[in-house]
């Protein structure tokens, strides 16, 4: 019955591919930071660095979804998510490079996250009919959690791989984390 809702069963989809992509990417940025020279108490800096992202610009964010809905904050913010994949072919290796180069990076992930959930939250909301919410919210997080569990398993598997590859003086894992990125 919760699937016939046109809205929820489009809505899943998106959640379950968006989980898909995140992780397959994401929690696969400690080995290639820290392998290029990011110490592990550096790389601990990061969630903070994302969450400042996140909390500078969610007043901003939130507005944008109460004015005008949620695809103005979504649509940009997932095509700028895709966009900074290409960050990756200029990964600097080592002393205080990689540390401003994960800084920038992990701010503007805050920055477009935020937008992403503000807009994430009013499209669910939008999508489940009053009377399904229950329903309709369960169906939707297990979509994300099948996402998010074949992304990861399909993810170490090929990031694995892809490790022990180069391919035009681009590492396997960078060009990787580039591409898997993109598909945001």
């Amino acid at each position: 019955q919760t699937f016939a809702v046109p809205a929820v069963a489009e809505y899943s989809r998106y959640q379950l591919l968006r989980a898909f992509f995140h992780s397959a990417c994401f929690p696969f940025w400690v080995i290639a930071l820290t392998e290029r020279g990011l110490p592990v108490s550096q790389f601990v800096w990061m969630s903070s660095v994302l969450a400042g992202g996140q909390i500078v610009s969610l007043w901003f964010w939130g507005r944008v979804v109460d004015r005008r809905g949620y695809r103005p904050a979504l649509l940009p913010c997932l095509a700028g998510l895709s966009v900074l994949s290409a960050a990756w072919f200029i990964l600097p290796i080592g002393g205080s490079g990689i540390l401003l180069w994960a800084s920038v990076v992990y701010l503007l992930w805050g920055v477009l996250e935020a937008g992403v959930q503000m807009g994430q939250s009013r499209a669910m909301v939008d999508a489940v009919p009053a009377d399904l919410q229950a329903e309709g919210f369960a169906v939707i997080m297990f979509a994300s959690a099948l996402g998010g569990g074949a992304g990861g398993l399909l993810g170490g598997f090929l990031f694995s791989a892809a490790s022990s590859y180069s391919m035009g003086g681009i590492d396997g894992d960078v060009l990787y984390l580039a591409i898997v990125q993109f598909g945001f």
